[in-house]
């Protein structure tokens, strides 16, 4: 009997001590932004791209798209990182897209994904769209502001409609001050973050901050729209070099950093899709 009972006693011990090592090996995945495309080019940077994407749990990729570039270089990218479960995303980050009436930078753009993921097998395939167009970098928003944000507004739902029509879903990047921005327009009446949030598949928050305590602060309203209207949303972290010291992790180092995204991690479970970095340079270096 006592054999017995010390069996099952031994047998709990080890299903503890499992557990336990299963909760300390937890892994937390990543995204981050290459914004140089023609870096693919190079298959030695290629091999030191992938190899520094899987030994930091970087799971995610916005890849700026140049389309003077050969789709060749782009499907063999992106078959690289299907092969090691990385998710690549086109980037594209033209402020003065919004006005998409009167250029053709945006219909340049997606003309050319459309042909490309048409053209292209699974595994060489765009996941989705990321952009990073920041009309308050256009030199109007200081003294025309409402109707900048009117005509954001209209770039937006045409851009989200049409990517949808062909299976590609769409992630905005926003600054976590939208949410003290508001509109009052055709759209109707409220606050900025929260129409985004609404109204596109994803949205990135760019909670630029050096610590977890003021990431997590900046960010919290953005993360209970998200919550409300049932949508996906990124926290975005910065770690290129900056005068601005209190902006970016460079300072502080990687090692730091990641134990601060750790916590963020923690803090929101499952409140957040991912934490990005930018950039992929940055990080290289």
């Amino acid at each position: 009997m006592n054999i017995i009972k010390n069996i099952i006693i031994l047998f709990l011990i080890l299903l503890f001590l499992c557990c336990l090592i299963k909760i300390t090996t937890i892994n937390y995945y990543y995204g981050t932004w290459l914004w140089s495309s023609k870096i693919i080019k190079d298959d030695g940077q290629v091999n030191k791209i992938l190899k520094h994407l899987i030994n930091n749990n970087l799971s995610k990729i916005y890849l700026n798209v140049d389309i003077g570039i050969s789709d060749n270089y782009y499907k063999n990218f992106i078959t690289e990182c299907s092969k090691n479960n990385i998710e690549v995303y086109a980037l594209f980050g033209r402020p003065k897209a919004i006005y998409y009436k009167e250029n053709d930078y945006f219909k340049d753009f997606y003309n050319y994904l459309k042909n490309y993921n048409n053209n292209a097998l699974k595994t060489e395939k765009f996941i989705g769209i990321h952009f990073d167009v920041e009309p308050y970098l256009l030199e109007e928003w200081s003294f025309n502001r409402n109707q900048i944000i009117f005509v954001f507004q209209e770039f937006i739902v045409y851009a989200t409609t049409i990517f949808k029509k062909i299976n590609m879903p769409t992630d905005f990047d926003i600054p976590f001050w939208y949410d003290k921005i508001y509109y009052d327009n055709n759209y109707g009446q409220g606050i900025l973050a929260e129409w985004i949030v609404k109204t596109s598949d994803a949205v990135t928050i760019m909670a630029y901050r050096d610590n977890s305590e003021d990431i997590i602060k900046v960010s919290e309203t953005e993360v209970e729209m998200a919550k409300i209207h049932n949508k996906k949303i990124t926290i975005a972290v910065e770690y290129s070099k900056s005068n601005e010291n209190k902006i970016t992790f460079y300072q502080e180092g990687k090692s730091y950093m990641f134990k601060e995204l750790e916590k963020i991690y923690k803090h929101y479970k499952k409140d957040i899709t991912n934490i990005s970095i930018h950039n992929l340079t940055a990080l290289l270096e």
